[in-house]
């Protein structure tokens, strides 16, 4: 299983670079994020088999700004919640935010 899941890893990061890549180029705002944690349980360890329920693992959320929207919004890095991905995307889409979001 490590070598599914460093194959898989490899090839998430090349196209995370190639996406990091064109935003810094076109001075785009990016943000990242996963499904469910499961990158790092592939196969199951009880049957061999691909793993397909969801884990309880963290979900990074990583947000990459331009120095204009970084300078605007003032994030501070911080240990957050599903629930403060969507009032970031919204601050950062120049959008209101929600009666009980706040900004990460």
């Amino acid at each position: 299983s490590s070598g599914i899941n460093a194959e898989y890893g490899a090839n998430c990061d090349l196209q995370i670079g190639r996406v990091l890549k064109a935003a810094k180029t076109h001075n785009w705002n990016l943000g990242i994020t996963a499904d469910h944690g499961n990158a790092e349980v592939m196969v199951n360890p009880e049957t061999g088999e691909k793993q397909t329920s969801h884990t309880t693992n963290d979900v990074p959320f990583y947000i990459v700004l331009t120095e204009a929207m970084n300078e605007k919004l003032k994030f501070q890095r911080k240990e957050g919640t599903l629930s403060d991905v969507a009032p970031t995307v919204l601050g950062v889409l120049g959008l209101e935010k929600g009666l009980y979001t706040e900004y990460m």
